[in-house]
């Protein structure tokens, strides 16, 4: 994928999910304590500690191209293409119009007697299904706010603040993206697909 529908500009609200765990035990602590109260809180990195969609990328971007060989899930070679933010409805126009000759092409394929599926159909349309996805959070109009999150950790021991942070204003985004987020990409999310793609091959050729 080269294009994506987003706003470059927008606050991409990322948080680390350990944070968010902290942020359970902290406000279970408290509801177990004082069960009255009705609390909403945000664990959230927006408002104090933002980061635009833009410089998420370019932090991805300069990872990958640096040190992709650390990274086989992910990359087979050093990336070459941009990766371009734009608006949803130049995303749908250019998806739109070059998949209308690329299901053409397919159908003739078909035709004359072959089952192979293009790849680069098979990308743009997994590309428009992520789209669809994920399209709210590249382009968003909204901040959260952490401060009532803040102000609970506030009130916890000194010993719980260190145990079960909850501070974004602590994150590294160059450290915490480049060498966390990806290394945690390539490590937990990709090899099971990998695992369960080739589990699934010897299961058709068993049953063949």
């Amino acid at each position: 994928m080269t294009l994506f529908p987003g706003k470059r500009s927008g606050v991409i609200d990322v948080i680390p999910v350990d944070l968010v765990a902290n942020s359970i035990i902290l406000s279970l602590a408290e509801a177990l304590s004082e069960p009255a109260d009705h609390r909403i809180y945000q664990c959230c990195s927006g408002s104090s500690n933002p980061i635009s969609l833009g410089e998420f990328i370019d932090h991805l971007m300069v990872e990958a191209k640096a040190s992709y060989a650390d990274y086989d899930q992910l990359f087979y070679r050093r990336p070459t293409k941009p990766f371009v933010a734009v608006n949803r409805k130049l995303f749908d126009a250019v998806v739109g119009g070059v998949r209308i000759p690329l299901s053409f092409t397919s159908r003739i394929i078909k035709l004359l007697g072959h089952n192979r599926e293009l790849k680069v159909l098979r990308n743009l349309d997994t590309t428009r299904s992520l789209a669809t996805i994920f399209g709210f959070y590249t382009a968003p109009d909204y901040v959260f706010q952490n401060d009532g999150l803040l102000a609970l950790s506030s009130r916890m021991g000194g010993l719980d603040r260190v145990l079960f942070p909850v501070d974004a204003r602590q994150i590294d985004w160059s450290v915490y993206l480049r060498k966390i987020h990806l290394a945690g990409l390539n490590r937990y999310a990709l090899k099971e697909r990998k695992l369960y793609s080739l589990r699934s091959a010897k299961t058709r050729k068993k049953a063949a």
